[in-house]
């Protein structure tokens, strides 16, 4: 493929370092073991992107300039770093986005989903065909893995729990940076056609119940000097957590005060790949 395009944006940075009073939850990498995007090109295709979070309170950015995640402070009206949160870090834990899975009160777990915004500004001078995928890469969380004593019986990753709706829309152009489209973006993601199927059906790294290390998102057609939103929906698969918190804990005495968790450590890539043939 001519004029090459193949961009690793990991969903996200920093990973779980001890544990709290939680079932469940996300994790994602620290920036002391890796870099939280990875960008490549070949020849002479120039790009822009931007990557942002989106939770049911906050308002995340990867700011390309100093490698780092920040969190919008609407007291302040800037983007700081989130342990410099007035009233503390908006982390339940140091490197938690994603609220965390309560299995017993699954009312805990209304808008703990986290939405994805990747922006790209392409400067081709043809037309690309554009693919979308996930991939696996356990490596990404092994070196902090490998410091950590689990209550597990082996590491659980992310994509093993995940379900991903994925969105490609300009719809969404016109808002301030700072603007938290989670609310819009999120009763989006949810829409349903006449059956009540969802419009942006939910894909998972498990095929005909098989897990698998790849996801296929499908592809597009991009246009030169066109700016083109990827919008990801990640949320928790129920049924998955539970049978693993089940195996894990089943018979293991526990009460309030010592309740068992399972960390998911980051191992999901995005990977976009475009070209001219």
């Amino acid at each position: 493929m001519k004029q090459m395009l193949k961009s690793v944006i990991m969903l996200i940075t920093s990973i779980l370092l001890f544990t709290a009073v939680v079932y469940a939850w996300f994790t994602i990498s620290n920036d002391s073991y890796i870099n939280p995007v990875n960008v490549g090109v070949t020849n002479e295709f120039d790009y822009d992107f931007e990557v942002r979070y989106y939770t049911k309170d906050y308002v995340y950015r990867y700011n390309q300039e100093i490698l780092a995640i920040q969190v919008y402070d609407t007291s302040t009206s800037s983007w700081i770093s989130p342990t410099d949160l007035p009233g503390g870090t908006v982390y339940l834990i140091d490197g938690v986005f994603i609220s965390q899975y309560d299995v017993l009160i699954p009312e805990n777990n209304i808008k703990s989903n986290l939405i994805m915004e990747i922006s790209v500004t392409f400067k081709n001078t043809a037309p690309l065909l554009f693919s979308q995928k996930m991939i696996s890469n356990t490596d990404l969380s092994s070196q902090v893995i490998s410091s950590m004593i689990l209550e597990t019986s082996r590491p659980y990753y992310v994509s093993e729990v995940s379900n991903i709706q994925t969105l490609l829309s300009d719809s969404y152009n016109h808002y301030a940076e700072e603007f938290n489209k989670y609310s819009i973006l999120n009763t989006e993601f949810g829409l349903v056609d006449g059956s009540s199927n969802l419009i942006y059906p939910k894909h998972s790294f498990y095929q005909n119940g098989s897990y698998q290390s790849t996801l296929l998102l499908g592809d597009n057609v991009i246009y030169p000097g066109s700016t083109e939103r990827y919008y990801y929906n990640f949320s928790y698969d129920a049924q998955k957590v539970n049978q693993f918190f089940t195996a894990e804990f089943q018979s293991t005495p526990y009460d309030i005060t010592n309740i068992p968790a399972i960390l998911f450590f980051q191992d999901i890539q995005v990977v976009l790949i475009g070209g001219n043939s």
